[in-house]
């Protein structure tokens, strides 16, 4: 998802100043960033909404917040920004806060603030609003301009070259490369992007779309991006001071085996061990996600995505597990047992809740004297589930 984050708001950048003088689509467009290079702040804020469906669906609602202060304008790493990503998944609400100051990201999430990773921090000057107004005009299919009151609607008809060269115009070389590789961009097929310009000659709104298929998993994205407060937004206040080195990286796995039977991921902090094992002779193949600490759980042949597994806290466990137990927001109780580990729990939300989709199976299980859970989801029917279930082993050490 951070690669998929990074893409788009590589796309914001399609939103900035334009007039509206009789020009073709492709002369506003060059007038917009021309304009753009010109605005002292800006804010962007916007809603994106991730569906990721196989069998069940798992909607992962994002609210995005950019705000910018242009220093020397001839100089761009001076600007300073600010980003918030705020993003749900199973429930879990995520929070993170950066800013960008002198070419060094300071990041804050709930639980710590820290000095990001300098080689993940794009460098202002690689964002070149005249290329990428050059790569919109180049390689889009169609661009065509229509009135709708007192606003301009420019409607860019984009192809496969015009999304590539939209991250080459406007991503740092080390993060525009591993984009234009990824699986998820060229596997999705991106809709027109609308781009509306309001009365006083800027561009309020952008609306971008796709859908695709990953790895037999389907995939749609809605992005819903507009600009305010140009030349009055203020960035919000930090200290760099309270901000310490880069933590450690999320918990990987230590022990994978080579067909991917075996997972086990280690969180030292608690020092527990999550260990995961499949039949050998079983149609599961098992991936640990270290960008999202994802369990991602496909066939054997790595075709269709069976279930997804998230570690969470023990106290959103507890609540979980008390929930199905009462048939709590329409739970339906499947089995309920305690092992070794903990007591677990096999669920079925007929109807949507804070947590899941209409009719999704799921696993809840806690890991006793812990502060630890683990949630899954499955993508294909109850049968299939329960199927994987039988051929699949927890434990810890």
């Amino acid at each position: 998802m951070k690669k998929l984050i990074l893409l788009l708001f590589t796309l914001c950048l399609l939103i900035s100043g334009c007039s509206q003088k009789e020009k073709t689509p492709e002369e506003l467009l060059q007038e917009a960033y021309a304009k753009a290079e010109q605005l002292d702040s800006m804010t962007i804020t916007g809603m994106l909404d991730l569906t990721v469906s196989a069998g069940s669906e798992l909607v992962i609602p994002i609210d995005l917040l950019m705000k910018v202060e242009r220093g020397d304008k001839a100089d761009p790493k001076d600007d300073l920004s600010y980003t918030e990503i705020t993003a749900e998944v199973f429930g879990q609400l995520s929070n993170t806060k950066t800013w960008v100051k002198d070419g060094v990201s300071y990041v804050e999430t709930a639980d710590r603030k820290y000095i990001g990773d300098t080689a993940e921090t794009p460098e202002p000057a690689a964002f070149d609003a005249g290329k990428m107004a050059k790569a919109i005009a180049e390689n889009a299919e169609s661009i065509t301009a229509t009135k709708s009151g007192d606003s301009t609607v420019i409607t860019v008809k984009p192809t496969k070259k015009l999304i590539a060269a939209i991250l080459e115009a406007g991503s740092a070389e080390e993060i525009s490369g591993d984009l234009l590789n990824n699986e998820v961009l060229e596997s999705l097929t991106f809709d027109d992007i609308l781009i509306t310009i309001g009365k006083e000659g800027y561009v309020d709104n952008i609306l971008i779309s796709a859908a695709g298929e990953v790895e037999g998993v389907n995939m749609k994205l809605s992005l819903d991006l507009t600009v305010s407060d140009r030349n009055a937004t203020k960035v919000p206040e930090f200290d760099p001071a309270e901000f310490t080195d880069e933590p450690e990286p999320e918990p990987e796995p230590t022990d994978v085996s080579d067909d991917s039977k075996m997972l086990e991921v280690t969180f030292e902090e608690d020092g527990i061990t999550a260990g995961f094992e499949a039949e050998k002779d079983s149609n599961i193949a098992i991936v640990f996600d270290e960008e999202e600490s994802f369990v991602d759980i496909y066939d054997a042949k790595y075709e269709n995505e069976r279930a997804l597994g998230l570690f969470i806290d023990a106290e959103m466990t507890d609540e979980l597990l008390d929930a199905v137990r009462t048939g709590k927001d329409g739970y339906e109780l499947r089995e309920e047992a305690t092992t070794a580990i903990g007591p677990y729990v096999i669920g079925y939300s007929p109807q949507e809740t804070d947590i899941f989709n209409p009719d999704t199976i799921f696993l809840a299980m806690r890991y006793e004297g812990y502060d630890l859970g683990y949630v899954m989801v499955g993508f294909g029917s109850e049968e299939d589930f329960l199927d994987l279930l039988d051929n699949l082993s927890f434990y810890t050490k």
